[in-house]
């Protein structure tokens, strides 16, 4: 049996992931990557909700961005994204239920009708 991950440490391994794409495709800027990290965790400690799934969706919403602007295929973005995400989720022991609920951040953060929890209409 997998032993669950510690989120934190599984935060900060998403964000070198994070960063490495920036670095290799040049987008998004970095400052807006910080800078949506930053407001994500502080509006969920207002709010009360998960600010660990607040702060993984917003490093990984646009994690494949650069890679679809370079490919062509933006509109792709946010699915890759998602696909990205839970697959490095899964992969460091995240409990499923977490993962979900990342995962509903990322393929959220342009918005949605109904959010499916609280953290992705902040993310």
């Amino acid at each position: 049996m997998r032993k669950i991950a510690d989120l934190d440490s599984i935060i900060e391994k998403a964000r070198e992931y994070a960063i490495s794409e920036i670095l290799e495709y040049g987008t998004p800027a970095i400052e807006g990557f910080e800078l949506s990290n930053q407001k994500g965790a502080q509006i969920a400690g207002k709010l009360g909700a998960d600010k660990q799934a607040v702060l993984l969706g917003t490093i990984f919403m646009d994690l494949k961005l650069g890679e679809c602007m370079r490919e062509g295929k933006l509109g792709q973005h946010v699915e890759r994204s998602a696909n990205a995400a839970r697959k490095f989720l899964e992969e460091n022991g995240v409990d499923p239920k977490t993962v979900e609920k990342i995962v509903g951040c990322v393929l959220n953060h342009h918005g949605a009708e109904k959010f499916p929890s609280l953290e992705a209409e902040l993310r």
